[in-house]
């Protein structure tokens, strides 16, 4: 298939098209982006934007909201689980209003400014696990109704629950008279059923600290979702559907997809530890800065493909790289 009039085709394309018809075209890809620079340029397009979707987060969320929520201080299971249905739910909301936006507004236009929004939003989830985190109660050396001081060495809940002695992890425990400061005592998680009686109406927080904030994380998550269902979920998806020559276009939208499947498992693994290591904060401000750095890159390197046929997208790549290609 030649992607031009007949007139118009250069000895170049024609050995272009000779070479992917190639029995090996596992092969040819590489070969094919390595000679010509408008392939090449269309693969760092597809398999960057793949990569970016990825890397602002989007399946770490939706896997780990039961954690993420706990670790708000959401205590009960039952509650942090029923949360956890609201991301499939505005995700879909949100795929919805992208359907009906992408060929209204444009690929570009879109995508920045569901960027703009998802940068926004990490921003706001990252501050509000910061002030739950520097708001956490006090550990304190005793507790009314029980004389037991703390049994590991921390100052307060979000320290707690970071420290531990040898390979013990430690677990905070408020108490009913001090349940607006969210005050408590540190102990050995197997401590916590004789040192805080379920009887006394004790509260034992072990993934995350209580706090006031708990409902702005919960809606700065789902800002975020609604910000990045509409645009960063399928625009990527949909530029690797048309930028491609037809004769690659399998290949190298199966690169890209490879691409979003590795970045996913790569941010997803990395979650848990980093934010042992860093705060989930800092892992959200991560998200945030990467969000940012993929607005830039796109305002400078993606061109808009709405309205335009297949051969006029491969003329306009063609034209971006023209000043590289040998007279």
């Amino acid at each position: 298939m030649l992607l031009m009039p007949p007139d118009e085709v250069s000895d170049a394309e024609t050995e272009m098209t000779e070479q992917l018809h190639n029995p090996h075209p596992e092969k040819n890809l590489l070969r094919v982006a390595y000679r010509y620079p408008e392939v090449r340029l269309q693969l760092c397009t597809g398999i960057g934007l793949q990569a970016l979707q990825q890397i602002c987060g989007i399946n770490t969320v939706m896997y780990y909201t039961p954690t993420i929520l706990e670790i708000a201080g959401f205590v009960d299971k039952r509650q942090a689980l029923f949360l956890s249905i609201l991301p499939a739910f505005v995700n879909a909301v949100g795929t919805l209003i992208g359907m009906w936006c992408i060929d209204r507004y444009g690929r570009r236009k879109l995508l920045l400014s569901s960027l703009a929004a998802v940068c926004g939003s990490l921003l706001f989830v990252s501050y509000a696990f910061h002030i739950g985190e520097s708001s956490s109660g006090k550990v304190l050396l005793s507790t009314p109704g029980l004389s037991h001081n703390s049994t590991c060495p921390a100052i307060n809940c979000h320290d707690c629950l970071n420290t531990g002695i040898t390979e013990s992890s430690c677990s905070f425990c408020t108490f009913p008279n001090d349940l607006k400061s969210f005050d408590g005592i540190c102990v050995h998680t197997h401590e916590t059923k004789s040192l805080c009686p379920t009887e006394g109406n004790f509260t034992v927080y072990d993934s995350g600290c209580p706090s006031p904030y708990q409902g702005w994380t919960v809606t700065f998550l789902m800002l975020y979702l609604l910000s990045f269902a509409p645009g960063l979920g399928p625009v990527p998806w949909a530029i690797n559907a048309e930028i491609y020559p037809a004769e690659i276009r399998g290949l190298a939208g199966g690169a890209a997809a490879t691409a979003n499947w590795m970045t996913n498992f790569l941010v997803s693994q990395s979650f848990l530890t980093v934010g042992e290591a860093i705060s989930i904060s800092g892992v959200f401000l991560i998200y945030a800065c990467s969000a940012l750095i993929g607005y830039i890159l796109v305002w400078i390197y993606l061109p808009e493909t709405k309205g335009l046929t297949f051969e006029e997208i491969q003329r306009m790549y063609k034209s971006k790289v023209a000043p590289q290609l040998p007279s």
